[in-house]
């Protein structure tokens, strides 16, 4: 899908290089979950641009702590087996 003036430049730069067809809007949101889905807002996200605006390096600091916790407690439950 071609959804900004810039993406339909890159795919008329790039489009003799690809093979592609031209497919209906109704198959493409048939196929596709977030074309059909509203999206749902983040709360997290939302609550490190607040933080970000008055203290970027606590913010950072902060939620880059509270991410390497959660993947840590994930890996924990659910162990990659190879």
């Amino acid at each position: 899908m071609l959804n900004s003036m810039k993406g339909n430049a890159l795919f008329k730069i790039s489009s003799s290089n690809l093979l592609f067809e031209e497919r209906s809007i109704e198959e493409a949101i048939k196929h596709n979950v977030a074309l059909k889905n509203k999206r749902i807002t983040n709360h997290y996200r939302v609550l490190f641009f607040a933080m970000y605006k008055h203290s970027p390096q606590l913010a950072l600091k902060l939620f880059t702590i509270a991410h390497r916790t959660m993947v840590w407690f994930r890996d924990q439950a659910f162990p990659v087996r190879k």
